[in-house]
């Protein structure tokens, strides 16, 4: 059964040439490579994008939470030009 099925496969013909398959099947291989090799890359540079930024997000919230513990704020009335103090008639 699986003999004759084999024996009528290699009687036809091949539908399209054969020659260049090997070269063909590199090429492919090479591009699959170099596009994993581009995407690693993209990766790297998102890991050390992510990294700067959130470095610069606990600097910054570092320093306004070190202002807002000196009671440096816009409604604060240690703030020359705050509402509050404009408002109660103690601007400097």
């Amino acid at each position: 059964m699986i003999d004759e099925e084999i024996r009528r496969v290699m009687a036809q013909q091949a539908d399209h040439p054969l020659g260049g398959l090997e070269v063909d099947v590199w090429a492919a291989l090479a591009a699959r490579e170099q596009r994993r090799t581009a995407v690693r890359r993209l990766l790297a540079v998102q890991g050390v994008v992510l990294a700067v930024v959130l470095t610069g997000s606990v600097a910054a919230g570092k320093y306004l939470g070190s202002l807002h513990d000196r009671g440096v704020d816009v409604f604060s009335p240690h703030m020359s030009l705050s509402p509050a103090t404009l408002l109660s008639g103690r601007a400097p």
